[in-house]
């Protein structure tokens, strides 16, 4: 197996044969040349290799990056997505790397700076996990965090050999941050032990600088670097560590009123023709974070998004806070879609808002200039933010709204769920009562709160009526159906068998046609009602065991209708289906009462067709029980009843 960087591999000229080629970080050479993935495809096919594996960020691989790689290669490429670690992988993994520390007070202490949805990420955990243990087990702030994980790095190796003379830690870190600078601001992917001058990717490391020789082997020796794929290639722990590192050096540098660096010429090496170079966006909002007000002003000005996505806004002072958010709001208004690829990312920036920013924060959120795709990012900040509970007026105002967009809709409602004294019932009460598919969406997302005694029955009752108001035959291809239909079979799933039970009572009861349709085929306004009551039938025969009450179970059969048969797969229709009993039973109270031939014929097709349930259609062996018990009433001189099963099993004669 061959493992490649794909920056190295694009530079290499020789295509040897390997049983598997495996080409890391196409991300990072797109960075530098977006034209440079389809030539690092073509030479890999070209590689004498059964098994060959890209690796990228998925923003770096479309649609049309697939159908390339199936002409080069002859076959369709398999796409396969990294998951995140999950909690309890997590926890093996820093019980394996820390055997002595105790797992929930460092994930307390990471969600404290928003930090918890990174911790998926193993590198990143290991790095947090670091800094949590050198600074005391308890974090100030994501400044900190760095600056502690990256001295905790800088300590050596535990399987190099102890060396004698070895160079304070302060000296080491000095040290690594100048060359990470360099090897960011030239593109390169780290710093080689020998001097290939035919080397574009691997700089020689006595080159990048005039330090000591033994203190940049004491520097390589550390945790700060990590072996690459050959022998006498090293490259950066983790990018995000080189950008910090690197932004501690320049913002040193420039700080320092006798040294020649200004921020003006930095930027015109990061940011040439004021356009900050993609792979250089994290060094700038690091730049911001740690440099003085001057620094965090040049920042923002030439990209405000990445200062923000990037290092730790929140310890910039007030002004460039300020700053930051009306720089977004004009790059917004010019850009909509500026945030490109990372829509779905989620940041932390624990105390970037406080109570003298909220004035602008409002205006983001509401307001005749208001910039929707500003507007969503605002919402996702404030997460976990105090900021929010100042805010809720604003953000009930946006979720009632229904005229606003579904997704900020979505947004504003998780934001809130979030908030424990806030009156989650009024909220879903008022969205219950506007009735439109995205409010009943966003209220049965709330139904869980049923749980824990935030909603009554009653409540639940109001959302599932109200849900069976939508039952167009169209509705099935309509995605803001389908997502509310989904939550609502989510929140029928988690009910205990008591509160399944009043629900299909109350449901059921004096349930009716209000369409006006001439028979139970034309009906449409009990369908979508009667989809809710058979899947909360599917809940009650998964909870209940033991015998069954059929006219309990007629009560709640007899008033539905559905516009096809339901699937196999249902709970209720398989536990009708194998119980003859029951389903006899409940046939036999179906056809007795029956006033005229024809309300029996009525009965008849309900429960041989499609629109009664399924789980209730007449078998064969239902035909002889509905005969004989025909036969047994008439002993007993019931000649209606009688004549009512024998109608319904199929047969026009009249009892003796």
């Amino acid at each position: 197996m061959q493992p490649r960087s794909a920056s190295r591999f694009r530079h290499q000229n020789n295509a040897t044969s390997t049983d598997a080629l495996i080409i890391d970080a196409l991300d990072e050479v797109v960075r530098l040349d977006p034209d440079a993935i389809d030539p690092i495809i073509v030479k890999a096919s070209e590689v004498s290799a059964p098994l060959v594996i890209f690796s990228s960020r998925s923003s770096e691989w479309d649609s049309a990056r697939t159908r390339f790689a199936k002409e080069c290669f002859g076959e369709e490429p398999a796409l396969v997505r990294l998951l995140p670690f999950d909690e309890a992988e997590q926890k093996i993994l820093f019980e394996s790397e820390f055997p002595d520390e105790d797992f929930a007070a460092f994930v307390g202490e990471a969600d404290r700076f928003e930090l918890g949805a990174l911790l998926g990420i193993p590198q990143f955990l290991q790095l947090f996990a670091a800094a949590y243990i050198q600074g005391g087990r308890r974090f100030t702030s994501k400044r900190q965090i760095f600056a502690d994980a990256v001295t905790r790095l800088a300590s050596e190796r535990e399987d190099s050999p102890k060396q004698k003379g070895r160079a304070p830690i302060t000296s080491i870190v000095e040290v690594g941050e100048e060359v990470f600078a360099k090897i960011l601001l030239s593109g390169t992917s780290g710093v080689s032990l020998a001097d290939d001058p035919e080397d574009q990717d691997f700089t020689y490391f006595s080159a990048l600088t005039q330090r000591d020789q033994a203190l940049l082997k004491n520097m390589l020796d550390t945790r700060l670097f990590k072996l690459a794929s050959e022998p006498g290639l090293h490259e950066p722990v983790h990018r995000i560590v080189a950008e910090y590192c690197a932004a501690r050096y320049l913002v040193r540098r420039i700080d320092d009123a006798s040294d020649l660096l200004t921020i003006r010429r930095l930027l015109a090496v990061a940011a040439p023709n004021g356009v900050v170079r993609d792979e250089l966006r994290g060094l700038l909002g690091w730049m911001a974070a740690l440099g003085s007000p001057e620094v965090q002003t040049a920042c923002i000005k030439i990209d405000p998004y990445a200062v923000l996505a990037n290092g730790d806004p929140s310890q910039m002072v007030r002004a460039s806070k300020e700053l930051l958010l009306r720089e977004l709001r004009q790059l917004s208004e010019i850009d909509p879609y500026f945030r490109r690829s990372d829509s779905w990312r989620r940041f932390s920036v624990a105390g970037f808002f406080d109570r003298s920013m909220i004035d602008l924060v409002r205006k983001g959120l509401v307001g005749d200039e208001l910039v929707p795709e500003l507007r969503d990012l605002l919402l996702e900040l404030l997460q976990g933010s105090d900021a929010a509970t100042i805010l809720v007026p604003e953000l009930q105002g946006l979720l009632l709204d229904s005229n606003c967009p579904r997704s900020t809709r979505i947004r504003v409602q998780r934001l809130l769920l979030e908030l424990s004294k806030h009156d989650h019932r009024a909220d879903f009460l008022a969205l219950v009562k506007l009735g439109d598919l995205a409010s009943l969406r966003l209220a049965a997302e709330t139904a869980p709160l049923f749980k824990i005694g935030t909603l009554e029955r009653e409540d639940m009752l109001s959302l599932l009526r109200m849900s069976g108001q939508h039952g167009d035959l169209d509705r099935g291809r309509d995605d803001q159906y389908v997502e509310h239909r989904y939550y609502v079979r989510a929140f029928i799933s988690s009910l205990d068998l008591d509160d399944t039970i009043w629900l299909l009572d109350e449901l059921t009861h004096d349930l009716s046609c209000s369409c006006g349709a001439k028979n139970a085929h034309s009906c449409t306004c009990l369908q979508s009602i009667s989809r809710i009551i058979g899947e909360l039938l599917d809940r009650y025969f998964a909870l209940a065991a033991g015998q069954h009450d059929p006219a309990q179970i007629w009560a709640w059969t007899k008033p539905l209708s559905f516009s096809g048969p339901a699937t196999d797969t249902s709970v209720s229709v398989e536990a009708l289906k194998q119980d003859d009993t029951l389903r006899q039973a409940i046939h036999r109270l179906a056809f007795d009462g029956q006033e005229s031939a024809d309300d029996v014929w009525n009965m008849r097709m309900k429960l041989s067709m499609s629109h009664g349930h399924s789980g209730l259609y007449l078998k064969y062996a239902d035909y002889l029980a509905l005969y004989q018990g025909a036969l047994r009433l008439t002993h007993v001189r019931d000649s209606q009843a009688a004549e009512n099963l024998i109608r319904g099993c199929g047969h026009t004669e009249a009892c003796d």
